[in-house]
């Protein structure tokens, strides 16, 4: 949300954008700490949109957010920035002004389930 707004994001908005596959996220309700999951049932994968950047050797990512679409809002005000199998190449090699349109202009389909059983955290490392 402050993509704009920080100058250290400029080079990397305009360089160093990645995606995050994952088949979907947890977020927990704003209220009641309810977990739900989060997903898209038309595609098997989603792609969270990202930056990345390397600080002291390391390579570093944030998952990029915006305000809630009607499903997500009920649980939390923001919302990652998912794009599909068909859009996220676009987002990964398009001109900074059109990669920082697309971030407001995407509409993915999400589904939302309470957590059960069936749903464990993931790490990445």
């Amino acid at each position: 949300e402050t993509l704009q707004e920080r100058p250290m994001f400029q080079k990397a908005i305009e360089h160093q954008r990645c995606v995050v596959p994952a088949t979907g996220f947890y977020e927990w309700e704003k209220n009641t700490r309810e977990k739900y999951y989060f997903s898209n049932p038309e595609e098997k994968v989603i792609y969270l949109a990202g930056i990345y950047r390397f600080y002291e050797g390391e390579g570093h990512f944030v998952i990029l957010t915006k305000p809630a679409d009607d499903v997500m809002e009920p649980v939390h005000d923001r919302m990652p920035v998912i794009f599909t199998q068909n859009t996220w190449r676009k987002w990964i090699v398009a001109p900074k002004k059109e990669a920082t349109e697309m971030i407001f202009g995407n509409k993915t389909s999400l589904t939302k389930q309470k957590e059960g059983s069936q749903f464990e955290q993931m790490k990445i490392f």
